[in-house]
């Protein structure tokens, strides 16, 4: 089952185990609800909200557009660098399809990153998923989660599991927020050798590409991120998008074993 936060002091119970570069927890060892506030309620850290973004009861809200518009920076060593598999779950919602803007952006410099763009350029019919090592892309796909619906929730997942010869298998997926149901899926290995111990102490950005400055930030709303030390099956995503944010999936909820 997966872990909820009143089960963290016994990881030997969870399904999952998430990581933080302090010591391990149980439960979504990062997760931020933007209740409010900007906080990681687990692991303690605060997010930094940059230049023109609104912060509301249940999400925070990016104005889109070139620099100084606006995004979310998550912080530092957001993930494990031990080789373990890693789940990224986030809810948010496009308002509009500014160029090039960014999901989310993890890395150390534009040679060296995983990114998810809303959109290629500001293409309905593209978007991209790609990872780049030492300035090349070992994994690129543009035509997977393309599509949304502007001003529409959804449930964004990204799940990745190490190889047996030093690469690494991605799996992504676009979710009906309210339902959980699989909406476009995608896939791949990377072609080199990588892991996100070559990303994890670079920042976790939202809505935003620091190496790319001709990228625009995106004009989004974020209602929760999570990231968890383990890799989540289809079905355990499908469950926890269907809980929606601001709640853990927990045996009591129907989890999934």
């Amino acid at each position: 089952f997966l872990a909820s936060e009143k089960t963290k002091d016994h990881p030997e119970r969870l399904g999952v185990i998430p990581y933080r570069s302090e010591e391990p927890r149980g439960g979504a060892d990062v997760r931020i609800k933007f209740n409010g506030d900007a906080k990681d309620s687990v692991g303690g850290t605060t997010a930094l909200l940059v230049d023109a973004v609104t912060q509301g009861d249940k999400m925070v809200t990016t104005t889109g557009g070139t620099t100084g518009s606006g995004y979310v920076n998550l912080g530092n060593n957001m993930l494990p660098t031990d080789g373990s598999p890693v789940t990224i779950e986030i809810w948010a919602t496009p308002h509009s399809r500014p160029n090039w803007s960014r999901v989310f952006d993890i890395g150390s410099n534009n040679g060296n990153y995983l990114t998810h763009a809303w959109s290629y350029q500001t293409m309905d019919n593209r978007d991209l998923v790609e990872i780049k090592k030492g300035g090349t892309a070992i994994l690129s796909n543009q035509y997977t989660l393309f599509g949304y619906t502007l001003n529409t929730e959804y449930h964004y997942a990204f799940t990745i599991t190490p190889t047996a010869d030093g690469k690494a298998t991605i799996a992504w997926a676009r979710r009906d927020a309210r339902t959980g149901a699989l909406i476009k899926q995608g896939s791949g290995t990377t072609s080199a050798a990588w892991s996100v111990a070559d990303i994890a102490g670079g920042p976790f950005y939202l809505g935003h590409s620091q190496y790319y400055p001709t990228d625009h930030n995106a004009n989004a709303s974020y209602n929760e991120v999570r990231v968890w030390k383990g890799a989540l099956t289809d079905a355990q995503l499908s469950h926890s998008a269907a809980l929606g944010p601001d709640v853990l999936p927990t045996e009591s909820a129907g989890a999934i074993a």
